[in-house]
């Protein structure tokens, strides 16, 4: 038995193990690309869109969109002052594909939402603004509300989850 003789000597841990980190190194590298920055800026666009299509479901049960203190966290969690309130409308607050939150300003009478984009700086050129809302998405949650039986303001769950 050849392999217990070798596997009582340091040498060969230090060996598999540094051969092994290195397969996995090369495997990530040749076999799972980094996305282009072109499928990032459609990822984003698509998450916009979602938080937009919730952000219309919170206007729609709580007569407002969420206040700037409250920010996109009102679509997970109850906000204090929002009488309606029939979320959670997404599930998680997931980061843009650049691992930065999603901006979000309440402006008088509408909002803003946005990705700083791949630099990461808020008012550059590659600023992402969110697309309108899906209207599909608005009436399959009402619909779903309503086939369970429920009135139009009683949750039928959160719109599709973020990816």
């Amino acid at each position: 038995m050849w392999w217990v003789c070798l596997a009582s000597k340091p040498r060969f841990w230090i060996w598999l193990i540094g051969g092994a980190l290195i397969l996995a190194a090369a495997g990530r590298r040749l076999g799972f690309p980094a996305p282009s920055d072109a499928e990032r800026v459609e990822k984003a666009r698509r998450n916009l869109q979602v938080l937009r299509t919730a952000l219309e479901l919170f206007r729609r049960d709580c007569g407002r969109y969420p206040h700037a203190d409250e920010g996109l966290a009102a679509l997970v969690e109850r906000p204090a002052d929002a009488p309606g309130w029939q979320g959670p409308y997404i599930e998680t607050l997931w980061p843009d594909p650049w691992r930065a939150p999603f901006r979000y300003a309440a402006e008088a009478g509408g909002l803003r939402l946005w990705s700083d984009g791949p630099d990461g700086v808020t008012g550059s050129d590659d600023d992402i603004a969110a697309p309108p809302p899906d209207y599909r998405l608005l009436v399959e949650a009402l619909r779903r509300r309503t086939a369970n039986g429920s009135t139009p303001d009683q949750n039928g769950g959160p719109v599709p989850e973020m990816k």
